[in-house]
């Protein structure tokens, strides 16, 4: 039986591969774990460059008001992994995450980066969750970030500027760029200043 520590020690270990970006491996085990990504509820793809974790919180506690079941996806975490993902506030559990890696990893997932990993267990447990509605927040610029993946309903780009250039690009259009990945055809779009 692999515990909650060994999973952490397998996560921490793919940290050191580094980024890869790319959403086709991310895909690949989302559709071999049967689509958890397509039971998210209504989804809010949260980027930008400050304010993702705010602007993610406000937007749960908005849906939260209204009665609806909400899930958030976030990152990073502060003192737990298990931060990250939360269904009316309550985090996913040491158990919960054990028994989401483990079909990740069946699904061929113990391959992908740390994020990817992450993001994976995060939707297979969410999936299974029945949330109304699913923020999740992008961790790394946008179009090539593993929450792209995901079809999201709304996205909100909450501002743009200079940051992490080694991956996006050294302008602010470059990044601007990334960040608008996250848009799709038909999707609400919310922009802040």
């Amino acid at each position: 039986m692999t515990t909650y520590a060994q999973v952490l020690d397998r996560l921490f270990a793919a940290r050191r591969a580094g980024i890869v970006l790319g959403l086709e491996r991310i895909a690949e085990v989302l559709a071999r774990l049967g689509h958890p990504d397509r039971r998210l509820g209504v989804v809010v793809h949260v980027g930008g460059t400050n304010g993702k974790g705010s602007t993610a919180a406000m937007i749960a506690a908005v849906a939260a008001a209204a009665g609806r079941r909400v899930a958030v996806y976030g990152s990073p975490h502060l003192t737990t992994l298990r931060e990250r993902v939360t269904v009316d506030g309550r985090m996913i559990s040491e158990t919960e995450v054990v028994d989401a890696w483990a079909r990740v990893a069946a699904a061929g997932g113990d391959a992908l980066t740390f994020f990817e990993q992450i993001t994976a267990i995060a939707l297979a447990w969410l999936g299974d969750q029945a949330p109304d509605v699913t923020i999740l927040e992008v961790g790394l610029g946008g179009r090539f970030d593993a929450t792209n993946a995901v079809a999201a309903a709304i996205a909100v780009v909450t501002g743009v500027a200079l940051d992490h250039q080694a991956m996006l690009g050294d302008t602010l259009a470059a990044i601007a760029g990334e960040k608008a990945g996250i848009f799709k055809p038909g999707q609400r779009v919310v922009v802040g200043a």
